[in-house]
C-alpha cells in the first residue's frame, strides 16, 4: 500500500549544520523551517510490522537480560566477599562476626 507523507525540513537554532524532519512546524520549539516535502512511500503489510516490531522487542529484551545478568553477578560476587570477610574474621577470634 502506498502512503503519501508530508514532512517539513529544520535546523536548529542551536546548530545551524543540524538538520531535522518533522511532520510539522517546530518553529516555536528553536527549529528554523527550511522546506516543506512530499514523499510516497510503500508501506509493507502489517504482517511485515508486526515481526519487524517482535524482532526489535526481542533484541531489547536480550539486552535488558544481559544487564541484569551483569548486575546480578555482581551483587553474587559482593555477597561471597562479604561472606567471606564474616568467616574469616569468626575464625580469627573464635567469635561470631556482627
Amino acid at each position: 500500500m502506498k502512503k503519501t507523507v508530508k514532512g517539513r525540513v529544520h535546523c536548529s537554532e542551536n546548530d545551524l549544520t543540524s538538520f531535522h524532519i518533522f511532520n510539522s512546524d517546530m518553529t516555536d520549539y528553536g527549529y528554523i523551517s527550511l522546506a516543506e516535502f512530499e514523499v510516497e512511500v510503500e508501506i509493507p503489510p502489517a504482517s511485515e510490522l508486526t515481526a519487524e516490531a517482535i524482532r526489535r522487542l526481542r533484541v531489547k529484551q536480550d539486552r535488558i537480560q544481559e544487564k541484569a545478568a551483569e548486575a546480578i553477578a555482581g551483587v553474587e560476587e559482593t555477597i561471597r566477599s562479604l561472606s567471606l570477610l564474616t568467616y574469616v574474621q569468626e575464625a580469627s577470634d573464635g567469635q561470631p562476626a556482627e
